[in-house]
């Protein structure tokens, strides 16, 4: 019994290091407010939907060949994303949502071009933590049967005494 209980403690282990891994990948991300600004602009720039350009990204698609196949350029699409969140920006200070140096920063990040890579890593964080979030409910799931298997076995071994 003693060893099922520490098998049940390693699994259980195993679930929790892969959550802890989930949300610290999440906190890495979740100042990056540059990221979540230039989707709307990004998508309509390319005339597609967010969730499509995230899509695109997720399977490995570059902003770049994104503009390629909508017959533009990474330089108009950053253009547009500039004129776009330019106009966003005092709002969103003005509106607590944003400080002026994040929204200073987010300036210089699209001028930059520095969030073609940012666009890159979320979608990079989305699937590693989705992977992870899978693994962890793999594991989660793995550990419950094991632990119901050894209390019927205990219950079982009980009754034949």
């Amino acid at each position: 019994m003693a060893q099922a209980l520490e098998e049940l403690h390693d699994q259980i282990s195993q679930v929790s290091d892969n959550l802890k891994d989930a949300a610290s990948s999440r906190k890495r991300f979740a100042g990056n407010n540059e990221i979540f600004i230039v989707m709307k602009p990004l998508a309509t720039a390319l005339g597609m939907s967010q969730e499509d350009v995230a899509f695109a990204l997720s399977k490995g698609q570059t902003v770049s060949s994104l503009a390629a196949f909508k017959g533009s350029t990474v330089a108009a699409i950053q253009s547009a994303i500039l004129s776009s969140v330019t106009s966003q920006l005092p709002q969103a200070v003005s509106n607590g949502k944003l400080t002026q140096n994040q929204a200073t920063r987010i300036l210089q990040s699209i001028s930059s071009g520095a969030w073609i890579d940012q666009i890159q890593s979320i979608e990079q964080y989305q699937s590693q933590t989705s992977q992870a979030l899978e693994q962890a409910s793999q594991a989660m799931k793995d550990a419950m049967d094991n632990f119901n298997a050894q209390v019927k076995s205990i219950t079982q071994q009980w009754r034949t005494k």
